[in-house]
């Protein structure tokens, strides 16, 4: 693999091609040896095909970039590097969920109707988040739904698909992903996606994942087109007896060809599958879904921690910045990785062994990172270099008053080896407490001198006041 400098980013090994962009993973330098994993995503400029176009798509990256959601993909950054135009997004380790279904697939089971319901259930509180600033996916789909090595859901791309499908760029697009798209939105390309749209969406992705069939087996868009009019689908129970039938009626709903008859919102239809839980007296925690991740991507969580390894070493001197390359005009987006999963390999077969997966004898892989690997990139010696002046006078001092500390304590223990059988010191170098902590009180000053302690006695002040009366009028009386 060649990497590829930008700046201060060095494009690495490369991800499944994607409709308007080839994602790539970037290290980022910072200073001093700082350096983080990113998502480079090099924007294809083909599907910009007008200034008008391309001035759409900035609008909706713009308005993603202020996104903070625990199941929503952060963009980072949007660069201009001459060569490319870069999309930079934040990096965790995670698979699609189009590879999900593909590994069910290849184990011949059924996805348990649990893990389906954990992976709606997070997907709709992305689309409550966004639906309630605004902000419509128009394109949700297996292959921009995230699973995090760590049993998290995340969503990307949201509102890029509206602003790139025109008629040209349909054609350059998978029609079966547009088994995903509402009937309205398909019938006419006109009408703007609305919330509805996105539920849908995520309706026909839980009817595949709990039937593990696509929800309508087509040959172009035009028969897409007429079986999405007519709202042919085979029913979830029909096709997989062991649904629940109350889940299948909420994901029927989901799916009506009537925008109105679905759910008003993402967070109705969270409330929907939540109250099926309850009941049915079911359970399923991120922990149980993290085990289970665990369990069927164990080979790309081991890929993923000897890549990491190997990225540590790679120094952006090595490479040569491509901004300096004599021939940027030739330079062209590259197109890699087309090769890798199809996703309708996942959605076109019907389960029939719908046995558990704990049958399989894999063991989850749940330290993602090596214990022993030193977390600090700062070695022992320069981690003083970060210290300011002012802690290291601080820490100075401290060190004066444990001295001194230890030097009261190696004289007590002197002191003791002298004392006589009676147990009285064999000289009148008694140190009291009180004298001992006035050497601590004046450890803070530069100059720290041996004084002896004041005590204040009562019985003597008295006497030596009324023996001092007694003297002054005896003076006064002679005279």
């Amino acid at each position: 693999m060649e990497y590829v400098r930008y700046g201060k980013y060095l494009r690495l090994e490369p991800f499944k091609k994607e409709f308007y962009a080839q994602p790539f993973k970037a290290k980022f330098f910072g200073t001093d040896n700082f350096y983080k994993i990113f998502i480079f995503e090099e924007i294809l400029m083909e599907i910009v095909e007008s200034e008008q176009t391309f001035g759409d798509f900035m609008k909706v990256i713009q308005e993603n970039s202020k996104l903070n959601h625990a199941n929503v993909v952060r963009i980072l950054d949007f660069h201009d590097f001459q060569e490319c135009y870069a999309l930079i997004t934040e990096y965790f380790p995670h698979e699609p969920l189009i590879s999900l279904m593909a590994t069910y697939y290849r184990l011949q089971r059924a996805i348990p109707p649990m893990v389906a319901v954990f992976i709606a259930t997070q997907v709709c509180e992305a689309l409550d988040y966004t639906h309630n600033i605004n902000i419509v996916h128009g394109n949700l789909s297996p292959l921009n739904i995230l699973i995090t090595h760590e049993g998290l859901i995340k969503v990307k791309d949201f509102g890029v698909f509206s602003v790139l499908s025109s008629e040209t760029n349909v054609k350059k697009l998978n029609f079966k992903q547009f088994r995903y798209i509402a009937p309205e939105n398909i019938v006419d390309s006109g009408i703007t996606s609305t919330p509805a749209s996105d539920i849908y969406s995520l309706g026909v992705i839980m009817y595949e994942l709990l039937t593990g069939q696509a929800i309508y087996s087509v040959g172009s868009i035009e028969e897409l087109e007429a079986q999405v009019t007519k709202n042919e689908y085979k029913p979830i129970i029909e096709i997989a007896p062991h649904v629940p039938e109350d889940l299948a009626q909420i994901v029927e709903q989901a799916i009506s060809h009537d925008p109105k008859k679905r759910f008003s919102n993402a967070l109705e239809f969270k409330r929907k599958i939540q109250k099926f839980l309850i009941q049915n007296n079911k359970i399923f925690s991120t922990q149980h879904f993290y085990n289970l991740i665990g369990k069927l991507f164990q080979p790309q969580i081991q890929e993923e921690i000897e890549q990491n390894k190997r990225y540590e070493a790679l120094q952006l001197s090595d490479y040569k910045n491509v901004l300096n390359h004599e021939e940027e005009d030739d330079f062209v987006p590259a197109n890699v990785n087309e090769d890798l999963f199809d996703d309708s390999e996942a959605t076109s077969i019907l389960f029939d062994n719908v046995d558990s997966l704990n049958e399989i004898d894999i063991k989850p892989q749940k330290d993602l990172f090596e214990v022993n690997d030193k977390t600090s990139i700062l070695n022992d010696e320069e981690e003083t270099d970060f210290v300011s002046s002012q802690v290291k006078n601080q820490n100075q001092k401290y060190s004066k008053i444990n001295s001194i500390k230890e030097q009261n304590s190696n004289k007590d223990q002197d002191l003791n080896k002298e004392k006589d059988s009676n147990g009285r010191l064999r000289n009148s170098q008694k140190i009291t407490q009180p004298q001992k902590k006035g050497f601590v009180e004046t450890a803070e000053n530069t100059n720290i001198t041996d004084r002896s302690a004041f005590k204040f006695e009562p019985v003597s002040f008295i006497i030596g006041l009324v023996g001092g009366l007694v003297v002054g009028i005896v003076i006064a009386f002679f005279r």
